[in-house]
C-alpha cells in the first residue's frame, strides 16, 4: 500500500471519530436540556393542597410545643413530611420539618417542638407538604395552609401570669364542681342539674345527681316493739318499761320508744286461759275440735310456740296463735284428728282438752 492510500484511511477514521464525538456531545446536551425541563416541570407541578383544622391547634408556650390536625386534599403525590413556618409577633419565621406519611384525603395530627426557634409568642402558622419526586428528591408543594393564632389556641391564657386552661369537672354531690365555676343549678322530677364552666378557655361540663327520697322520721307505735314509721331496733327492757327504737329513714330522725309494764306484767301473773269450744264430725270418721282463749288482761300477751304454748300429742305447733289479745276470743282455729285420741292445748300453765266428749258445734 502506498503512502497516499494509507493517508486516506487515516483521514477517514479520524472523520468517523469526529462524527461520533460530535454525536455524543449533542446527545448529552439534548439529554441535559430535557432532564432539566422534566425536573422543572415536576417541581412546578407539585400541587398538593393542605388545610389546618382551626379548632385542633394547641400551643404550649411553657414547653415550646404545638400540635394541629393537617388535612390533605385529593391530589396525587407521595407526601413524606409536613414543613411548618411559625411566626412571632415581629414577623420573624422559623421553619420546622416533621416527617410523616399522609395519604390522600387523610387527617393527621402533627406534633412539633419549636424550642430551637427561641420564640416567646406565636402569631401565625403556615404549613405545606413535602412531596417525594420521581428522582427521590424532596419537593415542596406550592399550596400553603395558614392559621392565625388566637388566645384560645394556647394551653395557657395570658392574664398577667400564665394560667392553665381548666376544663369543668362535675362533683359527686348536688351543685358541686371539682374544677370550674358552678352555673345554672336547676332540677327535674328525678335529678339535680347544673354546669361546671371551664376556666381560661377550658371546656364546660353538664352535671346531674339523683334526688334522694324524702327523709322519714321514726315514729313509735302504741304496741310493744313496733313502729308506725321507721325501722324497729330492740333495746334491753328495764324493770318497769319495754324499750326500743324506731330509726329514721333517708336521714330522718331516730326516736326512743317505751311502754310501761302493766300490773300483771310487774307481778308476773299475766296468764291466758285456753278454751275448747265445740266439735264437728267429719265424713271420714275423724273429728274437728275448735279452740279459743280468754285473756283477762288489758294488754296483749305474747306466748311463742314452746313450753307455754303447745299441743300434745306432737307436733306442738298446730296453728294456734302466739299473740293473745285482751278479752274472750272464740273458735279461732280448729284441729282435725282421730276421735280415739285426746288433743291437749297447754297455754301459760293451763290446759284445755278436745275429744269425742267435747260438745257438738251448733252451727
Amino acid at each position: 500500500m502506498n503512502k497516499r492510500g494509507l493517508s486516506g484511511i487515516v483521514t477517514t477514521v479520524l472523520m468517523v471519530l469526529i462524527v461520533i464525538v460530535a454525536i455524543i456531545i449533542i446527545w448529552m446536551a439534548v439529554s441535559g436540556i430535557f432532564t432539566g425541563s422534566d425536573e422543572k416541570i415536576e417541581e412546578e407541578s407539585v400541587i398538593t393542597s393542605i388545610s389546618i383544622r382551626d379548632d385542633s391547634v394547641i400551643i404550649d408556650p411553657i414547653n415550646s410545643t404545638m400540635e394541629f390536625i393537617a388535612i390533605r386534599g385529593k391530589e396525587n403525590g407521595n407526601v413524606t413530611a409536613v414543613e411548618t413556618l411559625i411566626y412571632n409577633e415581629r414577623g420573624v419565621s422559623c421553619k420546622i420539618k416533621i416527617y410523616q406519611n399522609i395519604s390522600t384525603l387523610e387527617s393527621a395530627k402533627v406534633y412539633l417542638n419549636y424550642s430551637s426557634c427561641g420564640f416567646s409568642n406565636i402569631t401565625r402558622i403556615e404549613a405545606h407538604f413535602i412531596i417525594l419526586g420521581n428522582q427521590g428528591q424532596e419537593l415542596g408543594s406550592n399550596m400553603f395552609a395558614v392559621h392565625r393564632v388566637v388566645e384560645t389556641d394556647f394551653i395557657v391564657a395570658r392574664t398577667g401570669i400564665l394560667t392553665n386552661k381548666i376544663n369543668g369537672l362535675c362533683g359527686s354531690t348536688k351543685n358541686s364542681c371539682i374544677n370550674g365555676t358552678l352555673n345554672n343549678p336547676s332540677s327535674n322530677s328525678t335529678h339535680y342539674l347544673w354546669q361546671c364552666l371551664g376556666l381560661n378557655g377550658g371546656t364546660n361540663a353538664s352535671c346531674s345527681s339523683l334526688i334522694p327520697p324524702s327523709p322519714i322520721n321514726g315514729v313509735c307505735s302504741l304496741t310493744k316493739d313496733t313502729c308506725t314509721a321507721g325501722t324497729f331496733l330492740d333495746k334491753a327492757d328495764n324493770s318497769t318499761h319495754y324499750l326500743w327504737q324506731c330509726l329514721g329513714l333517708n336521714g330522718g330522725a331516730d326516736v326512743n320508744c317505751s311502754l310501761a309494764l302493766t300490773s300483771c306484767q310487774l307481778n308476773n301473773n299475766c296468764s291466758v286461759s285456753p278454751r275448747v269450744e265445740c266439735k264437728r264430725y267429719e265424713l271420714d270418721g275423724n273429728i274437728t275440735v275448735f279452740f279459743g282463749y280468754d285473756n283477762p288482761n288489758s294488754i296483749s300477751i305474747n306466748h311463742p310456740i314452746g313450753t307455754n304454748n303447745k299441743f300434745t300429742p306432737a307436733p306442738q305447733d298446730r296453728g294456734q296463735p302466739t299473740i293473745f289479745y285482751p278479752g274472750r276470743n272464740v273458735s279461732l282455729f280448729g284441729i282435725t284428728f282421730n276421735s280415739s285420741i285426746l288433743m291437749v292445748w297447754t297455754l301459760s300453765g293451763k290446759t284445755s282438752t278436745g275429744s269425742i266428749a267435747t260438745r257438738n258445734c251448733t252451727v
